[in-house]
């Protein structure tokens, strides 16, 4: 059964879309598993698909389809791994709920460029572990992955300043 949103509904969601993260917009807490952003995701195109919606005038059809992009949009980001880990250290940084897909591929490329720097498997291993902890802010297990990672690399300066990153995040989060 496909769901209807309410008019009124819509018309307030539309004014405050561009004010809510991925998260928000899905209903997610940020720590969400790969099946509650699917479901949540599905939940939300359903209920703005235009065939659930043959009851709107044309100016909410609009509105439906404005919103039902933004609900796309953070599917995109939040169903990938590294995009969501990107976009999560954005939010971090106080950035803006909505993160362009040009910006976020720049993002990318600088962190495989960090990773380029990585000199050993081991260290490769250790350091997309620690990133994947700290995109769930998982501070305990990104300063033990990181740890390990420069016994591989003792030398890094990439591993060395996320490891003082993690613990500095780790005390303003207790």
């Amino acid at each position: 059964m496909i769901s209807r949103i309410d008019p009124l509904e819509l018309s307030a969601l539309v004014r405050i879309v561009d004010d809510l993260n991925y998260y928000q917009l899905l209903g997610l807490e940020p720590g969400a598993g790969a099946t509650r952003v699917k479901e949540a995701y599905h939940n939300a195109a359903r209920s703005l698909h235009p065939d659930a919606n043959r009851h709107l005038n044309d100016q909410q059809k609009l509105q439906s389809q404005t919103v039902s992009k933004r609900v796309s949009e953070a599917y995109s980001i939040l169903r990938d791994p590294r995009r969501r880990q990107t976009y999560d250290a954005h939010l971090k940084k106080g950035g803006a709920p909505r993160l362009q897909m040009a910006e976020l591929k720049k993002r990318l490329r600088n962190h495989e460029l960090s990773a380029s720097r990585i000199l050993t498997t081991e260290g490769r291993q250790f350091w997309e572990r620690a990133c994947m902890d700290l995109s769930r802010y998982d501070w305990p297990a990104a300063i033990r992955n990181l740890q390990t990672a420069l016994t591989f690399e003792p030398e890094s300066a990439l591993f060395q300043n996320a490891l003082k990153q993690a613990r500095d995040s780790s005390k303003n989060h207790r």
